[in-house]
């Protein structure tokens, strides 16, 4: 018998990735993009799904800082004191979206790596 095992392992790989990227980028993206704060510099626009040397991310982007260190991107999105002026946007812009959203980003990937072979 001839082990393949290492074949399926990388399509497997890819499959999940694919599957992942898919899902934040047609489910959690929009999402996060409607929940970005409106009112600052930071435009949902810069939202982005990228690759990355073990995967991908999902990430907004700000040049801005609001003191050293720290971008408007990261003040945004963990300053709970924060208001901002249009409802529904504010804190936690990324990872409510990503929480909630988890479970059907999963469910596909486990749906997808049944079909590989």
């Amino acid at each position: 018998m001839v082990w393949k095992g290492d074949g399926l392992a990388g399509r497997m790989r890819e499959a999940a990735l694919q599957e992942i990227r898919e899902g934040l980028e047609e489910i959690v993206l929009p999402e996060a993009q409607a929940k970005c704060p409106k009112d600052t510099g930071l435009t949902a626009s810069s939202g982005a799904v990228d690759e990355t040397k073990n995967g991908v991310k999902i990430s907004f982007k700000s040049d801005v800082e609001v003191k050293q260190g720290v971008s408007l991107v990261v003040w945004l999105h963990e300053n709970m004191s924060y208001t901002p002026r249009v409802a529904g946007t504010g804190p936690k812009f990324l990872e409510g979206p990503f929480m909630a959203n988890a479970p059907e980003v999963i469910a596909r990937v486990e749906a997808r790596l049944r079909t590989v072979k």
